[in-house]
C-alpha cells in the first residue's frame, strides 16, 4: 500500500519533530530533572540518561534510519549502508540507556523489570538486535541469493516498522510511568514540568506516524538526463509539488529523444506517479544550471 504524497512532505514533517524532541527531552532532563551524570550521589541524575539515549537512539536515530532509502537521492548500496550504520548506532544508544535503567534500580536498591514499559523495552532491544543481525547478513555481507533477498524485502520492512512502533509506544508508556511516580511524589499535575513530559509524550508519538507515513508514500525519484534543453530549468520545483500533474507537464515540453524514451519506460514501469525530483545533466550547448 501507498500513500499519494510525495514522501518529502512526511521526511520534512518529521525531521521538524525529532528536534523538538530532542530539545523537549533535554530540557526535561537538564532543567527539571537536574541534569545527566554516569556516577553521582543523587541517582536520579544516573537515571537521566535512560530516557534521552532511548529517545535519542532507538526512536530519533532509528527512524531516521528508517526514512533514508526515502530521504537520500543517493545509490540503492550507499544508502544500505547508511540505512545499516544508523540502525547500529542506534542500537548501541538503546542498550546503554537499558543499562543505565539497570544501574539507577540497582544503586537506588529499587528492583528490576517489575513493569510493563521494562518487559516491552527488554523485548523491543532484543528484537532490534535480531532484525539488524539478519539484515546485515542478508542484504550487506556476505548476503543472501537474490531470490532470498527479494522474499525477505517485504517482511523487513514490515517487521522493521512493527519493531520501531513499538519503541514509540514504549517510550510513549515510559514517559506516563515516570510523570506518574514524579506526580504520586508531590509533582504539580498542572504544573510546567507535566505538561512538558506530555508534549513530549505527543511529539514521540506525531513523529512515529510520519515516520510510518514516509515509508508508505511515494519515494524520492532521482533522473539523471544525458540531454535536456533549457526548457526544463525548474522542473524539479514542479514535480516536487505537482507529482501528479508532472505526466501532461514533460508530454507538453517533450522534445527530445532521450526523453521520450525515459518518459515511455516510466509509463511501462509505473513510475511516474512516484517521480518527484528530477537532476538534470546539461548538454553541452545548454547553460549549466544547479541540480535540484
Amino acid at each position: 500500500m501507498a500513500i499519494g504524497v510525495n514522501s518529502l512532505a512526511f521526511i520534512a514533517v518529521a525531521q521538524v519533530l525529532a528536534l523538538a524532541r530532542v530539545v523537549m527531552v533535554l530540557v526535561w532532563c537538564i532543567r527539571f530533572m537536574g541534569g545527566l551524570a554516569w556516577e553521582a550521589t543523587d541517582k536520579s541524575l544516573i537515571f537521566n540518561i535512560h530516557p534521552v539515549l532511548m529517545l535519542i537512539g532507538l526512536v530519533i536515530i532509528g527512524g531516521e534510519a528508517i526514512m533514508t532509502y526515502k530521504a537520500l537521492p543517493l545509490k540503492k548500496e550507499l544508502k544500505k549502508v547508511i540505512h545499516m550504520v544508523l540502525h547500529a548506532i542506534a542500537l548501541v544508544l538503546g542498550i546503554i540507556g537499558i543499562y543505565a535503567a539497570f544501574k539507577f534500580h540497582n544503586e537506588s536498591s529499587i528492583a528490576n523489570l517489575y513493569s510493563l514499559h521494562a518487559w516491552v523495552g527488554i523485548g523491543i532491544i532484543a528484537l532490534y538486535g535480531i532484525q539488524w543481525i539478519y539484515g546485515f547478513l542478508i542484504f550487506l555481507f556476505p548476503g543472501g541469493s537474490s531470490a532470498v533477498r527479494s522474499e525477505t524485502v517485504p517482511w523487513h520492512i514490515f517487521l522493521g516498522l512493527i519493531i520501531f512502533s513499538l519503541a514509540v509506544g514504549n517510550a510513549a508508556i515510559g514517559f506516563l510511568e515516570k510523570l506518574t511516580f514524579l506526580e504520586s511524589a508531590s509533582l504539580a499535575k498542572f504544573g510546567a514540568e507535566a505538561y512538558l513530559v506530555n508534549f513530549t509524550a505527543i511529539v514521540t508519538v506525531l513523529y512515529g506516524v510520519f515516520v510510518v507515513f514516509s515509508v508508505l508514500s511515494q519515494p524520492v525519484v532521482v533522473v539523471n538526463f544525458t540531454a535536456i534543453n533549457d526548457e526544463y530549468y525548474g522542473m524539479g520545483l514542479f514535480i516536487i509539488l505537482f507529482p501528479y500533474r508532472t505526466k501532461a507537464r514533460l508530454q507538453d515540453l517533450m522534445t527530445n529523444s532521450a526523453l521520450r524514451t525515459t518518459l515511455e519506460e516510466w509509463e511501462k514501469d509505473d513510475l511516474l506517479h512516484k517521480l518527484i525530483s528530477i537532476k538534470p545533466v546539461m548538454s553541452n550547448n545548454a547553460e549549466s544550471i544547479p541540480t535540484f
